[in-house]
């Protein structure tokens, strides 16, 4: 059964996924509250593609068969990483800087060299590629997760797991860092899978409480903003408190997704063409932004335009357009083999 409203919460995740990225590449050296601000609404929705993700693989495991699990996801997320990311492997391969950052590779042949930016996404040009390593851990460790949706009084263990990631914090996505971030995603994860296997109930509290649920997430983005001097989440090991004891983000963002599903299935019957594209493909934006954004670069000569709300806004709009175009473009010549090329 389609679940428009999960695809197209997957469309508003890629959207802030994308204004992310495109905020970091402006300048707000003049503008810096605006810069936290943005950060505060942006940030963090990899969380909510986390919750996207284990509430389908719930939705999907009454037709589990693992082995034809992992062909079906080397099929249509790895071998697409593999492809997109070449660019971007080769890129930093030809950079002196590469060796000097990772001294302990000096020795190691090309092949090798290229494996470690495969296995560290975030350390190859095509950064936010780190998403899909990590990703993959959950992949290969699907039969534990089954295991907790024949036994679901095992999910309290959420109960631990998710203070787990809000004391924890997220790291950064450089190398050496899967497994803390494994551990980080993990509770969102799972709790994507509950809201599925109980989403007539969620969805019903859910609703019954979408104005507590708003409050508590304009309470949370706008106390963090005005009452700390925090930019984003990220710090570089696990349990500092270098942003604070505790990851605001992940909770604001973890409200956000129930926020989402509630509103969107409001709308199940409502027609809504450009979300659902943008849903549709939008694995294919999250594969090619980065590249859209170098090539945008180097058209400004590496001299970003100012930050302001209306200049993000259209670099914004640009990014989603090209990528989404790129995407069509890549569907129309390949058809159906595109999926393994570009995801969408």
């Amino acid at each position: 059964m389609h679940l428009a409203y999960i695809h197209r919460t997957r469309a508003v995740a890629i959207v802030s996924i994308v204004a992310m990225h495109c905020v970091d590449d402006l300048d707000w050296s003049h503008n810096h509250q605006m810069y936290r601000f943005l950060v505060e609404m942006f940030q963090g929705a990899t969380i909510v593609f986390m919750m996207i993700s284990g509430f389908l693989f719930q939705h999907l495991s009454k037709r589990f068969e693992y082995g034809h699990y992992l062909k079906t996801k080397f099929k249509n997320v790895v071998l697409p990483y593999l492809f997109v990311g070449l660019p971007g492997v080769l890129l930093v391969l030809s950079k002196p800087y590469f060796l000097e950052q990772n001294p302990e590779l000096v020795d190691a042949s090309p092949w090798a060299q290229a494996a470690f930016l495969y296995l560290y996404g975030g350390s190859q040009l095509n950064h936010v590629l780190w998403f899909i390593p990590v990703l993959t851990i959950f992949y290969v460790c699907a039969p534990v997760f089954i295991h907790f949706l024949k036994r679901p009084a095992w999910f309290w263990s959420l109960l631990v797991l998710i203070p787990v990631s809000v004391l924890a914090h997220r790291t950064t996505v450089q190398k050496y860092h899967h497994l803390e971030l494994a551990m980080y995603f993990l509770s969102a994860y799972m709790s994507g899978m509950v809201a599925s296997l109980y989403r007539e109930q969620v969805l019903a509290v859910c609703e019954r409480y979408l104005g507590w649920l708003i409050a508590a997430f304009l309470a949370i983005l706008l106390g963090h903003f005005l009452f700390t001097d925090y930019v984003g989440s990220y710090v570089q090991q696990v349990f500092s408190d270098e942003q604070g004891q505790i990851d605001w983000i992940y909770v604001q963002k973890f409200l956000f997704f129930f926020i989402l599903i509630t509103v969107l299935k409001k709308f199940d019957r409502a027609q809504l063409p450009t979300l659902d594209h943008l849903a549709t493909v939008s694995f294919a934006i999250f594969f090619l932004h980065v590249y859209v954004l170098h090539v945008y670069s180097h058209f400004t000569h590496w001299h970003p335009f100012p930050g302001t709300a209306l200049n993000t806004l259209a670099l914004v709009v640009l990014v989603l357009s090209v990528s989404t175009a790129l995407a069509q473009l890549t569907r129309r010549i390949f058809g159906r083999s595109s999926r393994l090329l570009i995801g969408a």
